[in-house]
């Protein structure tokens, strides 16, 4: 598909209409709307503990990435073995606008994903809660609409 390639790097139940828990919840109704714009290439990046190696599987117009889970500790794996992880898949992926939630805004940041870019725009804090979102820009003169 052509557009906007955008990649929600968030924790994504197996089954959408059962998730679990706030974040996964906000996940799936953030994608479904999204889904409803026109012009958007839509990834969800998640980590898996019972992946053994990267997957990937449709959700209607949604490609859904499932990558290995590496470490134990939820902290720990954040800002470690997973964020590596994170990176080397997303710099594969080359998507144009990343949104993360929750630990995943700390796999994702500009310090080390794109470093050697100087157009990466990233907006990122806490909203309303104490889990942190991101939002990368990387491909400024394509995402016009966001600002």
């Amino acid at each position: 598909m052509n557009g906007i390639r955008v990649a929600i790097v968030t924790d994504f139940p197996h089954d959408p209409g059962d998730p679990c828990g706030g974040v996964q919840s906000v996940s799936v109704h953030l994608v479904q709307g999204l889904c409803n714009l026109n012009g958007l290439d839509l990834h969800v990046v998640t980590e898996d503990v019972e992946c053994s190696k990267p997957e990937e599987t449709a959700w209607g117009k949604v490609q859904i990435h499932r990558l290995p889970r590496r470490g134990k500790a939820t902290f720990t794996n954040a800002i470690g073995p997973g964020r590596r992880q994170m990176i080397r898949y997303l710099k594969e992926l080359a998507p144009d606008v990343i949104h993360a939630h929750d630990v995943y805004g700390l796999m994702v940041n500009t310090s080390c994903f794109y470093h050697s870019r100087s157009d990466i725009q990233r907006y990122s804090g806490f909203r309303r809660s104490v889990s942190p979102i991101t939002i990368l820009v990387v491909e400024t003169d394509r995402v016009n609409w966001l600002g």
